[in-house]
């Protein structure tokens, strides 16, 4: 090894050890991760009671980034590009939060019988099912909102027949853009919707049970 370079070794040694000591001062530790999930169901809606057998609440499906935990958003200035928050999820797939909702609001709302999840493993008069199809926050919108957009469906389970389908959107505004105050955003949207679902919902199954729902449509 010539002179020089054992020299140059001292000074190369001070250099790396600095920017080690840089580097740990400006990286620090990542943002603790946080986690949200929905209240209870509060439904608006009160009705007599149909007990029009028994409701199977499905999952709901949903594509891309709105069927993941990490809470999605949109940008104002890229209004076509999705995206998601680092290091904010909700608690379960938005998909299992709403089926949920859809079940508790339903049994609240006194429509059936019994409303169950395919958990039970139980036979069903009729079978909710649907998909998600926005559950966004818009922070620099004006005002910041979230929109919640669903498309759901009923089925009469002995025939396979589809006797309604309806895709709901709701927006509900947020007093700011902070994440903080998008989630009750969130569940004021969503109660809204699945009030709407309800109204559509008790109206419809009374008009089959009315029409002697028990007979399916002859085919062929």
């Amino acid at each position: 090894m010539s002179a020089s370079s054992g020299l140059r070794l001292p000074g190369l040694f001070v250099i790396v050890a600095a920017s080690a000591v840089v580097a740990g001062c400006v990286s620090g530790p990542p943002p603790q991760s946080a986690y949200y999930t929905l209240a209870p169901a509060v439904t608006a809606t009160t009705r007599a009671k149909l007990l029009v057998g028994t409701i199977l609440v499905n999952r709901l499906s949903a594509r891309g980034l709105t069927g993941g935990r990490q809470i999605v958003f949109r940008d104002r200035a890229h209004p076509f590009q999705v995206q998601r928050y680092h290091y904010r999820y909700w608690d379960d797939a938005p998909t299992v939060l709403i089926q949920d909702r859809l079940v508790q609001s339903l049994r609240q709302a006194g429509i059936a019988d019994y409303v169950i999840t395919p958990a039970e493993r139980a036979k069903a008069d009729w079978i909710v099912s649907g998909n998600l199809l926005m559950f966004e926050h818009h922070p620099y919108a004006r005002p910041p909102v979230v929109v919640v957009e669903l498309e759901l469906g009923i089925v009469r389970s002995k025939c396979r027949e589809p006797v309604f389908l309806k895709r709901y959107s709701v927006q509900e505004p947020a007093p700011n853009n902070q994440i903080e105050q998008a989630i009750p955003a969130f569940e004021r949207a969503l109660t809204r919707l699945i009030d709407q679902f309800l109204q559509d919902a008790g109206r419809v199954l009374e008009q089959q049970v009315r029409a002697d729902a028990g007979t399916c449509r002859a085919t062929g």
